[in-house]
């Protein structure tokens, strides 16, 4: 039994006992104690049958609001995704550019330069311990930087020559390990 059902033959035993309560304590007739009761019985019913469609009413328009919130949360979760995804794509174009930038430089280099000795222009051996192309390559730095020694565009195209050389044996020694 239901607790609806259970409420409404609560009601009804109140009922019998107001009625038997109206006739024998206050004297009225049991007619009118019955009718009193009947009337009271369906205020009360129609008064139950009421909240329990006020209820009904509310637990429906909060499934609804909170259907709704889902559902905006789940449309901002998909703008999110989506802004993410964008900026995933655009990083990768990035990257993309970026490799192919310095792949376009490398080439351009040894295209430039097709029989480009990079130890000679250090002035080192082909043997020599990368500690001592490193010491080579700053003495040639300090000898021909523009800011340091005087000579104008010969050293400057000296300095730019010794860093590309050592640029290019630096790339030679990453990709080696």
């Amino acid at each position: 039994m239901a607790w609806f059902d259970k409420l409404l033959v609560f009601a009804f035993a109140c009922g019998v006992v107001a009625v038997w309560v109206l006739a024998t304590v206050f004297g009225i007739s049991f007619v009118t104690a019955m009718a009193l009761w009947i009337a009271f019985y369906v205020a009360s019913v129609t008064v139950l049958i009421l909240a329990l469609v006020v209820v009904a009413y509310r637990q429906s328009t909060r499934k609804r609001h909170k259907s709704d919130e889902d559902q905006l949360e789940e449309e901002e979760a998909a703008r999110r995704a989506k802004q993410i995804e964008m900026i995933l794509e655009m990083l990768q174009r990035h990257q993309e550019e970026a490799r192919r930038y310095s792949h376009n430089q490398r080439r351009h280099v040894d295209q430039v330069r097709p029989h480009f000795d990079p130890y000679a222009t250090l002035g080192v051996s082909r043997e020599a311990s990368w500690n001592e192309i490193q010491k080579a390559y700053r003495a040639k730095v300090r000898l021909y930087h523009p800011d340091v020694a005087q000579g104008g565009k010969s050293n400057t195209a000296k300095f730019t020559a010794v860093t590309e050389a050592y640029e290019y044996l630096e790339r030679q020694r990453k990709r080696a390990h």
